[in-house]
């Protein structure tokens, strides 16, 4: 496992202490871990649905030229 030095704010670092004293995390490295994990995930669906949309966006207007209703449309 990897190890790098992060500078936080106390507020942080306080709440975090509070879900290791309940019990939530056995330690702040795995607060940290989880944390990461989280982050990483949301930036990895954020590009997901950044990408649905583009393709939506494409095969919406791409598909009649986005001027003229689709088949059957008023």
């Amino acid at each position: 496992m990897s190890k790098t030095y992060v500078e936080t704010s106390t507020e942080l670092l306080e709440g975090l202490d509070e879900m290791v004293r309940e019990g939530y995390y056995a330690n702040r490295t795995e607060g940290i871990n989880d944390a990461i994990r989280l982050l990483l995930k949301q930036y990895k669906l954020s590009k997901l649905h950044a990408k649905d949309s583009d393709l939506m966006e494409t095969t919406t207007n791409g598909s009649n030229g986005g001027s003229r209703p689709a088949a059957g449309g008023k």
